[in-house]
């Protein structure tokens, strides 16, 4: 997660409160986020590379597994 986060700010839209835990083959990434405290939330969202916006996909990383 680390080097994919590390990767991705590489992007100029990239949010800063983001960490990257997945992404696809089109250069967009799964992430969580943080409200700047460090402490992540438990939503789970999809950045999208092209618009630079993220949008919940999840309401928590449990729901994934269904």
């Amino acid at each position: 997660m680390g080097l994919e986060t590390k990767n991705a700010k590489d992007w100029n839209n990239f949010p800063e409160n983001a960490i990257a835990i997945g992404a696809d083959s089109f250069g967009n990434i799964i992430v969580l986020l943080h409200n700047g405290n460090g402490i992540l939330n438990e939503q789970v969202s999809f950045w999208n590379h092209e618009t630079g916006r993220c949008e919940v996909i999840a309401e928590n990383i449990n729901e994934l597994e269904e």
